[in-house]
């Protein structure tokens, strides 16, 4: 009963998983550079049709729930309004699997899903990436 009450819910509520187009620049630059954390889950031509990872899919409400993480999928690989792929721009992988957080206005941190069974390993993996790098300034 909890399992066909927590499926109709999902169906109700979504999955909490943004899909990010490439081709809408004002909402990409939000994402990617305004500072809210994202985790970014890379898809392309050949794996937009899979199953997202399960532990993604799982924990996607937990995260933003806790950490204020927004997730969403977005076409890492096709060219942007500049003529460069996200994963050019930022230099990671230039095939899948790639997975990145981005947070504070900082580079896109890559973050390996390999060996994360559920939310709270994922959400130890994301912590990390949305610290802020503090620098001291001694001379100007």
């Amino acid at each position: 009963l909890f399992q066909f009450l927590s499926s109709v819910a999902s169906l109700v509520m979504g999955s909490g998983i943004a899909t990010l187009e490439v081709k809408d620049t004002a909402s990409l630059k939000q994402v990617l550079f305004a500072g809210d954390p994202w985790f970014i889950y890379c898809i392309n031509n050949d794996t937009r049709n899979y199953k997202l990872p399960d532990v993604l899919s799982d924990s996607a409400r937990q995260l933003k729930r806790r950490l204020g993480v927004r997730v969403g999928t977005l076409d890492c690989w096709e060219q942007t309004e500049s003529g460069r792929s996200v994963a050019q721009r930022f230099k990671l992988n230039l095939k899948p699997p790639l997975s990145f957080v981005a947070a504070n206005g900082n580079k896109p941190r890559v973050l390996n899903l390999a060996g994360i069974s559920d939310a709270d390993a994922l959400e130890k993996r994301i912590k990390p990436a949305l610290e802020l790098q503090i620098y001291r300034i001694d001379t100007l």
